[in-house]
């Protein structure tokens, strides 16, 4: 009997977890600023406001699955470090939105230079036809994320 497509996608799911915390979470998610190292979670914010633009809060913690408890401690960080800019909505004082300041979009430039020297080191041991199937599924799979609302602020 053939085991079901979802029992097989997420037996792959989860023996690519620990490779995933073990070889691409050290090249994505660490990073200094000014001497301060940043959290991978200060990493994951910057980089969904590099995407997004401007977010609130609640579509942060949404997107990323961070407790806003812990988020208000890590944007503190990053509003403290000038990585990260606060603009308050005009039509309604408790809501506010996020986005890069010119220092927070420099950081995030650099640092994804240097996810991209490091990530060709990594998959360097690869062919390009394996590279590229490897791009294709990411590609995919994000387009996927997509399609069931990842943009959305109520997911």
């Amino acid at each position: 009997m053939e085991v079901e497509y979802s029992s097989r996608l997420n037996e792959v799911i989860m023996e690519l977890l620990p490779g995933l915390h073990r070889f691409i979470n050290p090249i994505v998610n660490r990073a200094e600023y000014n001497g301060i190292r940043l959290l991978k979670n200060h990493i994951k914010i910057i980089a969904v406001l590099d995407i997004e633009k401007s977010l609130t809060p609640g579509g942060i913690s949404i997107r990323l699955d961070i407790q806003k408890g812990s988020l208000t401690r890590m944007l503190k960080t990053l509003l403290n470090l000038d990585l990260v800019c606060r603009t308050d909505d005009p039509d309604d004082d408790r809501k506010y939105y996020l986005s890069l300041t010119e220092n927070g979009k420099a950081f995030f430039f650099e640092h994804k230079k240097n996810c991209d020297y490091n990530l060709n080191l990594f998959f360097n041991g690869l062919n390009d036809t394996d590279k590229n199937k490897i791009e294709t599924g990411l590609h995919l799979l994000r387009l996927y994320f997509k399609t069931k609302g990842e943009d959305s602020e109520k997911c």
